[in-house]
């Protein structure tokens, strides 16, 4: 009777386990790159598989108007990707520096001021393309929809320099 539920608990951890692994979605993980014109670099988003865990870094843009462009790097939260594709998260509040800071490493102090302003970004792989609606309070976010394209290690690695 033992050897039948260690059995039985067995097999339903080894169907968890699949299903889990099945939840995760192929070809999220990399960088990814909005651009909206004229910026020549604009927002990075790395997402990063850690174990069993997701992790999104946005490097991003804020276009102050007459006062200048100013960078952010950020670890967004909230990081939920499912099987379909389907990405959601949050950048909460951030600081600037008026230089880029190094890609995928969130920055603590900035030297140009920041924000508690979050952006709420949705959205889901549409063939080549990470397609994500970006939702604030204010006026935060670079565009209504982002279309991120996908860039291979070499793009990237020019990008951080």
């Amino acid at each position: 009777m033992a050897f039948r539920s260690t059995a039985g608990a067995l097999a339903g951890m080894l169907l968890a386990g699949t299903a889990y692994t099945q939840s995760l979605a192929p070809g999220i993980v990399g960088r990814w790159q909005y651009l909206q014109p004229p910026d020549r670099q604009g927002e990075i988003l790395d997402i990063s598989l850690i174990g069993d865990r997701y992790r999104g870094i946005m490097n991003g843009l804020e276009r102050a108007g007459e006062h200048g462009l100013y960078y952010y790097g950020v670890e967004v939260t909230d990081l939920s990707v499912a099987a379909d594709g389907s990405v959601r998260f949050t950048v909460g509040p951030r600081t600037y520096f008026r230089k880029r800071p190094k890609l995928s490493v969130p920055g603590v102090a900035g030297d140009a001021g920041g924000t508690k302003e979050s952006m709420h970004f949705s959205g889901r792989l549409q063939r080549s393309e990470l397609v994500l609606e970006c939702r604030d309070a204010g006026a935060s976010c670079p565009d209504s929809t982002l279309r991120f394209r996908k860039l291979s290690a070499k793009d990237g690695a020019s990008r951080e320099k």
